[in-house]
């Protein structure tokens, strides 16, 4: 069994605030902790920098780093009222590229701060899934930054490359999964879609514990909450995964990063390393905590 007072007396001593309110939200419902630790990451233009993704140490606001904030704001039920929902909805509105129909995912600044390789810039054709079928949820989440009937093209353009795919890189999948799973998203209305969706990621999470410990999709990685539909498809696969979590605890009660930045940044991987660990150790403790009586 995984020793959760350790790990949340390692989030307590060297945890990020926001990951301590994270935990603290899962406990108690209380979204203001969230909502205090997210505000100095937030910028002038309404986007998120200061490495909120902590593999992007860039001050500047970027897409990615947004979606981060969106999903925190998402999971606690953040209004539209909210200055911070405001704010980055309209950050995703300036930034949207109307002749790719995308979002460019980091911005070219990117390349002045230390970040992880695999986060350099792009061409648009590159991002026809993520970022933009997360944002596509957030866009039915909070309506009114978009206009629907773009809100609607995006979403049918989504479900077209899903459809069209034998297999989903897992990033790509993972901005899907957020989409469909969008508080108000309304996967009734994309009933067949969704449900292609859900067979790829079946055929694509990994169920076999021999690759876990290797940087891919496990079932938890795609499956944050029992009430996901796929929690039910693949209910061995997750309990199992869920043993394996708690067997990977390190001594010091934290959970270690299955990847590094391979060399690069040699100076600034430690801090990037204990925040990337933090948002680690917080997620699993609240993936524990929500499948705690899953049987």
């Amino acid at each position: 069994m995984s020793d959760h007072q350790a790990a949340e007396r390692w989030l307590k001593n060297h945890g990020r605030p926001i990951d301590k309110a994270l935990l603290d939200f899962e406990k108690n419902g209380d979204s203001t902790p969230i909502l205090d630790a997210l505000s100095p990451y937030r910028n002038s233009d309404g986007g998120f920098g200061h490495a909120l993704e902590p593999d992007i140490r860039l001050d500047q606001s970027s897409v990615i780093a947004t979606t981060v904030a969106l999903q925190l704001l998402n999971r606690c039920q953040a209004d539209d009222a909210l200055s911070l929902v405001q704010g980055a909805m309209t950050y995703m509105r300036s930034n949207y590229n109307a002749a790719a129909k995308t979002w460019a995912i980091v911005p070219p600044a990117v390349v002045e701060a230390a970040h992880a390789p695999w986060w350099e810039p792009k061409e648009l054709s590159e991002y026809l899934l993520n970022p933009r079928a997360e944002i596509v949820g957030y866009m039915y989440q909070w309506p009114g930054y978009f206009d629907d009937n773009l809100r609607n093209e995006l979403t049918n353009d989504v479900f077209e490359l899903v459809c069209a795919a034998d297999s989903m890189e897992m990033h790509d999948l993972l901005v899907v999964e957020r989409m469909v799973h969008t508080r108000a998203f309304p996967r009734a209305k994309y009933k067949d879609a969704v449900e292609r969706f859900y067979a790829l990621a079946e055929s694509t999470i990994s169920t076999d514990p021999a690759e876990w410990s290797e940087y891919g999709l496990t079932p938890l990685t795609v499956i944050k909450d029992p009430h996901n539909p796929l929690a039910a498809r693949l209910k061995k696969p997750v309990l199992e995964n869920l043993k394996y979590l708690s067997r990977i605890q390190q001594a010091d009660g934290s959970w270690a990063p299955r990847w590094s930045w391979f060399g690069h940044y040699e100076d600034e991987w430690p801090e990037a390393e204990r925040d990337i660990r933090s948002m680690i150790t917080a997620d699993a403790l609240c993936l524990l905590r929500r499948f705690e009586h899953y049987t």
